[in-house]
C-alpha cells in the first residue's frame, strides 16, 4: 500500500526511486503532470495472430460455401450451415479484436495536481477511469497470479477511495511494471 500525499511522494521519490522496467515509458507533460505509458505488446500475440488468420479464413470459407455454394434441393441455402457457426464467429471476432488491441494499444496513467487518470487506446477498451486527487486514499498492489506467457508473477494495481470502495486500475501486469506504476 502506497500513500499518494505530496509530502510522502516527495520523501519516497528521493529515498527509493525504482528503476524503470522495460515496457514502460515515463514522461513529464507540459503542465508538470506525470505520464506513464505501458505497451500491451507481448510476443505471444504473434501465435494468436496466426491462429486468428487461420480461424477467420476457415469461417470465411465456410460461409462462402453455405451462402454461395450448391443450392439445396428445393432452392435456398442450407440454414443449419449458417446458424451453427455463430458461436465460432463470436470467438473469431473477439479474439481478433484482442490481438489487434494487443499490437496497437497502450495504457496511459496520468497523474497531475488535480487527478489520477487511466486510459487505454487507440483501440477502444473498457477500464478508462479518472479520479479527483482528494477521492484517492491510497494505491494498492495485489498478487494476481503467475503470467502464463512469461511464468513470472503478475499484479493488479488497485485504487482505494476515501468512501471505502476499491477499484481496479490495471490488472494482470508484470510485477516490476506494477511496482513502478
Amino acid at each position: 500500500v502506497f500513500s499518494i500525499s505530496p509530502q510522502s511522494a516527495r520523501k519516497e521519490s528521493l529515498d527509493t526511486a525504482p528503476s524503470r522496467p522495460s515496457g514502460i515509458t515515463h514522461e513529464t507533460g507540459m503542465s508538470g503532470e506525470l505520464i506513464l505509458k505501458r505497451s500491451w505488446f507481448h510476443p505471444a500475440l504473434f501465435g494468436l495472430l496466426f491462429f486468428c488468420i487461420a480461424w477467420d479464413a476457415f469461417l470465411i470459407f465456410w460461409y462462402s460455401i453455405a451462402l454461395f455454394g450448391p443450392a439445396k434441393p428445393g432452392g435456398g441455402f442450407n440454414f443449419i450451415m449458417v446458424v451453427f457457426p455463430i458461436g465460432h464467429v463470436a470467438v473469431g471476432v473477439g479474439l481478433t479484436y484482442y490481438v489487434v488491441a494487443g499490437f496497437l494499444n497502450k495504457t496511459k496513467v496520468i497523474i497531475d495536481f488535480e487527478s489520477l487518470t487511466v486510459s487505454h487506446g487507440p483501440i477502444p477498451w473498457r477500464g478508462n477511469q479518472s479520479f479527483r486527487r482528494e477521492e484517492v486514499k491510497e494505491i494498492e498492489l495485489e498478487f494476481a497470479g503467475i503470467n502464463t506467457n512469461s511464468y513470472k508473477p503478475s499484479m493488479t494495481v488497485n485504487v482505494n477511495l476515501q468512501d471505502g470502495r476499491q477499484l481496479v486500475l490495471l490488472s494482470s501486469i508484470p510485477d516490476r511494471q506494477a511496482e513502478y506504476i
